[in-house]
């Protein structure tokens, strides 16, 4: 995890042992149906772009004349 080295539990490498190869690749095998479903639940559906924002301020709001001072905290 986050770029460090990840071992196999111990059970699972007893269980790879006892079983040996050909089982257990029939194993992985057969469990990749369910290893493609959990992928395709985790990816999530591409989301549709959202529109710009596109503001209209109400023409009356703004002012009709500024003074020096005002335009300073303008």
């Amino acid at each position: 995890r986050d770029g460090s080295p990840m071992v196999p539990s111990r059970f699972l490498q007893r269980l790879k042992a006892f079983t040996g190869r050909e089982a257990w690749n029939a194993m992985l095998k057969s469990g990749e149906y369910y290893r493609r479903l959990a992928r395709t639940l985790d990816t999530p559906k591409p989301a549709p772009a959202l529109p710009r924002p596109r503001p209209k301020p109400d023409p009356a709001l703004f002012p009709r004349s500024l003074s020096v001072t005002e335009v300073e905290t303008l």
